[in-house]
C-alpha cells in the first residue's frame, strides 16, 4: 500500500474547492502501518480531537537539516498539501502531517507522508544506528 500511496496526488483542500473527509481509526491505523516505524500519531495541532502524523528525524548537522526542510518544502509546494515544518536542536527534523481545514488526518496525509520517506537525507550516524532500515536515509558512498 505504500508505494500505492506514494504514486498517487493530494487532492485539493478546502480552499481550493475540494473537501478531504477525515480517516476512520482503522484506516488511520492500516495507512500508517504502510509508514517507516518513525511516524508516529500525535494529538492535532489545530485540534484536540484530532490527530496528525509527525516524524522526527536527526540529520548530520545544520545543512543536512536545511536541506531535508527544504526538499520536504518543494515537494509540498508541488503537492499543495504543507506540512509543519521545526528544526530544533539545531539539527533534528521534525515534520507534521495533517489536514489543517479538518484538524486531523485525511488521505492526502499519508499519501504525502509516504513521498516524504522517499526524499533522501543525511542522518546522524548515532540516529541512524538506533533506527535500522529507516526510509529516506542517504546511502554511504
Amino acid at each position: 500500500m505504500a508505494s500505492i500511496l506514494s504514486n498517487q496526488k493530494c487532492t485539493a483542500c478546502k480552499s481550493k474547492g475540494g473537501s478531504p473527509s477525515p480517516l476512520s481509526d482503522e484506516l488511520i491505523n492500516q495507512h500508517k502501518s504502510t509508514l517507516c516505524a518513525t511516524w508516529e500519531i500525535v494529538n492535532s495541532p489545530s485540534n484536540d480531537e484530532g490527530q496528525a502524523l509527525s516524524r522526527s528525524v536527526v540529520c548530520r548537522n545544520f545543512a543536512c537539516a536545511l536541506e531535508y526542510i527544504n526538499h520536504v518544502g518543494a515537494l509540498a509546494e508541488i503537492e499543495g498539501h504543507h506540512p509543519d515544518l521545526h528544526i530544533t536542536g539545531y539539527r533534528t527534523v521534525k515534520v507534521v502531517v495533517y489536514t489543517h481545514s479538518i484538524g486531523g488526518l485525511c488521505l492526502n496525509d499519508f499519501v504525502l507522508a509516504s513521498k516524504i520517506e522517499l526524499i533522501e537525507v543525511d542522518l546522524s550516524p548515532k540516529f541512524l544506528k538506533s533506527h535500522p532500515g529507516i526510509k529516506g536515509a542517504k546511502k554511504k558512498e
